[in-house]
């Protein structure tokens, strides 16, 4: 962790709760910037990460960061000490000078003395924020299906399951992000589980809601791809919404922090089996009344409800 405040940065390394501090004057500091360490060197362990130089000599924080995260961080330095991080070289009294950051016991607990700057501070999401407002746009593409092109149950069905997938899809390069290595087991291991659930319950739609229940008759893989095919808008635009809510929020707003594989990988369950629930429900009342298209309106309509609901959830408990 690093914490900025008028008159230091102070880099912990340590503990939850106490560590060492190395503390350096933001004035002294120089040439901010992204150092990729060549593999099988003594730094290739901690990946890109920030260095600046301290005088005669230099100082380095952070692991595998990007260059918009040094930016963020740079800018929040800058703020909290009101000083400007300079570029340029060192002159003879830096050169000379012994500038040693100073090394002492602290706590890195938060308190009112500087402003962590390691995380930076983000907005909470609401109804109106863009990741929300895409969400609300991709869902109102089936609602416009159902009421303007004659899409059916089955074609909505088929929709949200493939949904289903696109999550599965995003959730994998979360586990990619937060396992990093250990990725390489678990996406795997998640690809296979999730694949085999998405099987089975893409069997109980096309046997239900798609071929009927009273027909006994196999299904056509041709026509399978081709209601795939007539739905592609649909399809891209819902991946398109959870695209920028994974590069907006789980990226940018590093709602990667303090999550585990093991919690990631269970993580789309709660929500797809609660949504297809639903929408299970609302497709059976459907079959039942026989009026397709009421039911129809107010199943996508209680879906994007859920979903909304969910997105701002589990944004509140990444905050």
């Amino acid at each position: 962790m690093i914490r900025a405040s008028p008159s230091k940065l102070e880099v912990f390394l340590g503990l939850p709760g106490a560590g060492v501090a190395a503390e350096y004057d933001v004035s002294r500091m120089r040439n901010l910037r992204i150092e990729h360490p060549p593999k099988h060197s003594g730094k290739s362990w901690r990946g890109s990460h920030i260095a600046f130089d301290y005088g005669a000599n230099s100082g380095a924080f952070g692991s595998n960061l990007s260059e918009f995260e040094m930016a963020e961080i740079k800018g929040s330095i800058e703020i909290a000490s009101g000083k400007t991080i300079r570029r340029g070289d060192a002159t003879d009294e830096e050169l000379t000078g012994t500038w040693e950051p100073m090394v002492v016991l602290a706590s890195n607990a938060a308190d009112e003395s500087g402003i962590d700057v390691s995380a930076a501070p983000t907005e909470p999401v609401t109804l109106g924020s863009p990741s929300t407002l895409a969400l609300i746009i991709a869902n109102i593409v089936p609602l416009a299906g159902a009421a303007f092109l004659g899409w059916d149950l089955g074609n909505v069905m088929v929709l949200y399951w493939a949904e289903s997938a696109v999550i599965g899809f995003f959730n994998i390069g979360k586990i990619i992000v937060i396992g990093r290595w250990f990725a390489l087991l678990a996406a795997p291991f998640f690809l296979g589980h999730f694949g085999a659930f998405m099987a089975v319950h893409f069997l109980f739609i096309y046997d239900i809601f798609v071929q009927g229940i009273q027909d006994t008759i196999g299904g056509d893989l041709t026509e399978v791809m081709q209601m795939f095919a007539s739905l592609w808008p649909a399809l891209a635009v819902l991946f398109a919404s959870h695209a920028f809510s994974f590069y907006r929020n789980f990226l940018g707003r590093k709602e990667f922090r303090g999550k585990t594989v093991q919690n990631q990988m269970s993580e789309p369950y709660s929500r797809i089996v609660f949504m297809h629930v639903v929408l299970i429900f609302g497709g059976g009342l459907t079959l039942v009344l026989g009026e397709a298209m009421p039911v129809l309106l107010i199943v996508i309509a209680l879906k994007t409800w859920i979903d909304i609901k969910a997105h701002l959830k589990q944004r509140t408990m990444a905050d």
